[in-house]
């Protein structure tokens, strides 16, 4: 594949990492202050964009068709032997009208987990938090604005062993990013779930 391709757009045929597919959507992403930074990056630099797509077929013609996604820099805009495979499987109006019928549902995005070793001390009042913020929240938030509602889990979470340490309790949070939308370079999250192990 491509270290990155010039230009992918909506409509557009591509190859990815296993198989053809068509362009539904560009969504780019930045780096946001609940994320482990690599070293030299910083909130709000781009951190990737990612094409959302409809697969027609793997290299052999076969496969379910299915929405999927994956970063700019697997894909490539499609060439020759795929394009020729391609336009032979559309040319069936069944298959056609099959896969111009795809669309992404409505659960597809982006799902953010994050762990935390939290204080066994702190569990119950951070719970209750979190679900004060679930019941009075509007439809639709920001990790910042979360963040200003609980803000024992504002910073990134730590590496984490596979057991929590003595003392504290593995508490795990949730975040769906419907549609990989983004408003003001921060992901748009509509669902939030939270376990305390």
């Amino acid at each position: 594949m491509n270290d990155f391709p010039e230009t992918i757009e909506p409509g557009q045929w591509i190859e990815v990492h296993d198989g053809y597919g068509q362009v539904l959507f560009l969504a780019v992403s930045w780096y946001e202050e609940y994320e482990n930074l690599p070293e030299g990056a910083t909130t709000g630099q781009e951190k990737m964009t990612r094409v959302v797509y409809r697969k027609l077929c793997n290299y052999e013609g076969k496969g379910r068709m299915v929405i999927d996604s994956c970063n700019l820099r697997i894909c490539n805009p499609i060439q020759g032997e795929g394009q020729e495979l391609v336009d032979s499987l559309l040319a069936d109006p069944k298959v056609r009208g099959r896969f111009e019928s795809l669309s992404p549902p409505a659960n597809f995005g982006l799902v953010v987990n994050l762990c935390y070793d939290l204080p066994r001390s702190d569990v119950e009042s951070i719970t209750a938090a979190v679900e004060h913020f679930r019941r009075t929240r509007g439809a639709n938030f920001v990790f910042r604005v979360f963040s200003e509602a609980v803000p024992a889990l504002a910073k990134p979470p730590h590496s984490v062993a596979f057991d929590a340490p003595a003392g504290f309790v593995r508490c795990e949070l949730q975040l769906l990013n419907p549609m990989f939308e983004t408003h003001d370079r921060e992901r748009v999250f509509d669902t939030l779930q939270w376990k305390a192990k």
